[in-house]
């Protein structure tokens, strides 16, 4: 008989704190005379099945609401002169995937959710079930995944596997649903973006009949129309953070599921290319060749996972930056609509996003001046050396870094994403580029180029102008200008400069103490 797979084990092991934590349990059991069985379901069986740690322990009851039992455990502890929580009662919130009541108590310092094993049943056109009490088997078959099935008994020490699949699927490496496929979709079809999910986290193969389900047009509608956009935008998140986007991303696009999933609005322009969801996919396993690329010290430094999570959907829905759609009287990219309504993500996830974008093509245009040799940069016709290569190299590093803000290391590495696309290369060959440019945008010590106060502020523009103004804003530019172009130049220096520059523009006398128009200049 074959042994287990790698990295998986046949029986439970406890670790002390857990020990302590179950043998409280029992202890209560046995204080007041119950009967109850005590199973640890789903997850952490699953984790320590997997040699993971995992401190979401949930418990099953077979006769009592988890409330109940949990006052019978802080009496008990009461009794024993130990400390106590208060005991946090989560009623049945179905629209949140809280399908039945739970009470979340804190024993000895490691929260414990109870709640009751259920059956449930399906209304035709909803995916929130009606629940009740149920067996251990019921409520085992009532689960997403049959290695989300498993119990840890308590009283006996043992895992029990009532579905008769999930140490299988385990060992195997496979994500399988308890009942066939095309029924579980079809009560609830959020289970599809979970069973894409544990399979990008554990590396796992989805079971082909599922995908097969899963590619249905039944499913397809029943998910379009049955789940809602935040409960989709809460799962791929998850998969932006977690350790095989990639992967997930490649299975909604191979089960046709991914224009369901990151939507598009129907007036947008162009319209929905052909090869979206490929292309989506593509530009994405770009981005993550990319990174794997780069030393990954380097990469945390500059994308931590806030970031890195936005860096990955800008790449993802970088084949569609061009696209537009009208919003009240203004186009705008459509990927806000995907993150915004497709997704009901975050605005801020939705602007950044779009920054991203248009900061890629600011970094592909600037690249070639960015990346010059210093020998070339050097040269200048004017006494003021504010168009010199070397000039116009910092002033444009430290505009694009100061509108981005901490956006730029992102959008300068996305910017070599869209180099990967359209002309294909070495994944090496643009993280090189990508660093290069990072690297050049640091030695100018442009990287933190937002936190620069202008030499002259507006009040000092404002003496030397004469009065108040648009020629006050324009004006503050060209300061940054010369700011980014003179390091260590002083601020009588810049003064002069400008003064300068406004005489040249024309003097009150010439234009009645009015800035020239962009068409004089």
């Amino acid at each position: 008989m074959a042994g287990p797979s790698p990295g998986v084990v046949e029986m439970v092991e406890l670790n002390a704190q857990e020990e302590r934590i179950f043998n409280t349990l029992k202890q209560t059991l046995a204080h007041f005379g119950l009967k109850t069985q005590l199973r640890v379901a789903g997850g952490w069986v699953r984790d320590k099945l997997l040699r993971r740690d995992s401190g979401d322990i949930d418990i099953a009851l077979d006769d009592q609401m988890g409330v109940d039992f949990a006052e019978k455990v802080n009496e008990y502890l009461r009794l024993r002169g130990e400390q106590t929580r208060e005991i946090g009662h989560i009623k049945s919130n179905p629209d949140q995937s809280k399908h039945l009541e739970t009470a979340k108590v804190k024993i000895h310092g490691t929260e414990i959710d109870f709640v009751n094993l259920r059956s449930e049943t399906y209304a035709e056109g909803s995916r929130i079930p009606e629940a009740t009490f149920g067996t251990a088997e019921q409520d085992a078959f009532r689960r997403d995944l049959t290695i989300n099935s498993l119990f840890y008994n308590i009283g006996t020490g043992e895992v029990e596997d009532l579905t008769g699949k999930g140490k299988a699927d385990l060992l195997a490496r496979v994500i399988r649903t308890p009942l066939p496929p095309r029924t579980t979709f079809l009560d609830d079809p959020l289970r599809v973006l979970r069973a894409v999910r544990f399979g990008a986290r554990f590396g796992f193969t989805l079971d082909p009949e599922l995908v097969e389900a899963a590619s249905s047009a039944e499913v397809r509608a029943a998910l379009g129309t049955k789940v809602s956009r935040e409960r989709m935008g809460v799962e791929i998140d998850l998969m932006l953070k977690g350790p095989d986007p990639v992967g997930a991303m490649r299975w909604f696009d191979r089960c046709g599921l991914f224009s369901t999933i990151f939507q598009l609005p129907p007036n947008c322009a162009p319209a929905e290319p052909q090869t979206y969801g490929q292309s989506a996919v593509a530009s994405l396993a770009s981005s993550a060749a990319l990174l794997d690329a780069w030393p990954k010290t380097e990469v945390d430094s500059q994308l931590p996972p806030e970031l890195r999570r936005i860096f990955l959907l800008a790449a993802l829905l970088l084949p569609v930056k061009a696209v537009t759609y009208k919003e009240k009287k203004s186009m705008q990219p459509v990927s806000k609509f995907v993150i915004r309504e497709g997704l009901k993500l975050p605005a801020k996830d939705a602007d950044r996003v779009a920054a991203l974008h248009v900061g890629s093509d600011e970094f592909a245009a600037a690249a070639p001046a960015l990346l010059s040799p210093d020998e070339e940069a050097a040269t200048s016709t004017t006494g003021d050396g504010m168009d010199s290569l070397s000039a116009r190299r910092r002033i444009t590093a430290g505009h694009l870094v100061r509108r981005l803000k901490e956006l730029w290391h992102a959008a300068a590495i996305l910017s070599a994403v869209s180099a990967l696309s359209s002309e294909p290369s070495k994944p090496s060959d643009a993280a090189e580029t990508a660093a290069l440019l990072v690297q050049s945008v640091r030695e100018m010590g442009l990287d933190r180029a937002w936190e620069m106060k202008p030499l002259l502020d507006g009040k000092a523009i404002m003496a030397m102008v004469g009065k108040p103004g648009p020629q006050i804003a324009e004006l503050t530019q060209k300061v940054l200008d010369w700011q980014f172009a003179h390091p260590k130049g002083s601020v009588q220096e810049c003064s002069q400069w400008l003064e300068g520059v406004w005489r040249s523009l024309g003097s009150s006398e010439q234009h009645g103490n009015t800035y020239p128009s962009k068409k004089q200049r």
